[in-house]
């Protein structure tokens, strides 16, 4: 302890003894935004302190209520910014909005006037025209293979899954010029793209063979590719080609044993994510639905999960993994995401933490967005954080 008091006196806050450092930062109780300029000081703080994943919740129109799940801590942080949106994407600390006004805009929470936009939705591949002025009919729509233009409000626009979830290459700053982003969208699950400076949506064809069906589940970054799953549990890769659109290939792999690929997309959920060593890893979430009483909707939650890994060297086969060694998994509307051990309490080691991106059911408003916890790996038990709770809405989603 003197020497680390010794080592403040003599101005080298780098060299700040690390048990010294996590005791100071124990005392910020209720200011996260503090924690976060504290593991900003210095790349030897940035490794000392964990990042905390945080649980960003419904609290009222104009506030957000984080939970800060390491600790079991919660901080009120008030963010008018997301007033009237739907979140549909985290990532690098960027919150991923839709507006009810068109907008695809990005925010950083603990700086909310930073902001980012996207395209907006009305250039989405399936919309053939936006009038914003023809109230509740303001979108005009037509599905892949469907002949037949329909119109939709920009409320259900908004609120449904025609903007499922939007994933980014890396941070929007002045470092990562070759910034992308890509969308899961439309009732068919499709997938589309940007640039930083492009002002559409452009479309991804899935591949030539395959164009009777998308149903994409998940999509990531990883080693300069794109990577997709979709329902039948078959992956996609493609390649970045500068300045054009992504090429597909059909990686000839064979979905995992037991892979549930019934197509209506409730039924199952599967998840990408990039291992540190290189490899992919998929995670398939299979639901239960039961009813809590009588006459009430349908419930459900989160009844298995299976990992598998596949080797980013010859991708020719899916093996099983029953524990998580170098880390954490995160999973739901955000992008899925691998934190390891050096970056995590110890308590949040070996598990898989899970929202609800059931989007179809979300927006009946008769069910969903509760289905939230952790699988501890270890034990093989599930905790549910919101055991009682049918409804949250807008769902939760992690904020990394």
């Amino acid at each position: 302890m003197v020497e680390g008091v010794n080592t403040v006196k003599n101005g080298r806050w780098a060299e700040l003894d690390h048990d010294l450092l996590n005791e100071i930062a124990m005392k910020l109780n209720y200011s996260y935004n503090d924690y976060i300029q504290a593991r900003s000081v210095c790349r030897e703080w940035k490794m000392a302190l964990p990042k905390v994943p945080c649980l960003v919740l419904p609290f009222s129109e104009d506030n957000t209520l984080e939970t800060y799940l390491a600790h079991r801590k919660i901080y009120h942080i008030r963010l008018p910014e997301l007033c009237g949106t739907k979140i549909r994407g985290s990532s690098y600390g960027w919150l991923i909005c839709v507006g009810i006004d068109d907008t695809l805009q990005m925010i950083k929470p603990l700086n909310p006037k930073v902001h980012f936009f996207l395209p907006p939705l009305s250039t989405l591949p399936n919309v053939v025209s936006y009038h914003p002025d023809e109230i509740d009919n303001e979108y005009l729509l037509q599905e892949f293979g469907d002949n037949d233009i329909y119109s939709i409000s920009r409320i259900h626009m908004q609120k449904s899954f025609q903007v499922q979830k939007v994933i980014l290459s890396s941070p929007p700053d002045d470092n990562h010029q070759d910034f992308m982003a890509i969308v899961i969208f439309s009732s068919h699950s499709r997938l589309a793209f940007c640039r930083r400076d492009d002002t559409k949506w452009i479309d991804i064809p899935k591949s030539v063979e395959t164009e009777d069906s998308y149903d994409y589940k998940d999509a990531i970054f990883h080693e300069g590719k794109i990577y997709a799953i979709d329902f039948k549990g078959q992956l996609f890769e493609y390649h970045i080609k500068k300045g054009g659109i992504p090429i597909v290939s059909s990686r000839n792999v064979p979905p995992p044993p037991h892979f549930n690929s019934n197509r209506y997309p409730h039924y199952n959920e599967a998840y990408l994510i990039g291992c540190p060593e290189g490899d992919l890893v998929m995670v398939a979430r299979n639901f239960n639905y039961y009813q809590a009483e009588e006459d009430a909707p349908d419930c459900y939650n989160s009844a298995k999960f299976d990992i598998y890994r596949i080797s980013s060297v010859d991708m020719k086969q899916w093996s099983k993994l029953f524990k998580l060694e170098n880390g954490a998994i995160f999973i739901g509307l955000n992008s899925s995401t691998w934190m390891t051990n050096h970056t995590l309490p110890h308590g949040q080691r070996n598990k898989i933490y899970y929202t609800d991106n059931n989007l179809e059911h979300q927006y009946m408003e008769q069910m969903g967005g509760h289905d939230i916890g952790m699988l501890n790996l270890e034990e093989g038990t599930i905790c549910r954080f919101f055991p009682n709770s049918y409804l949250l809405c807008p769902p939760p989603i992690w904020w990394l």
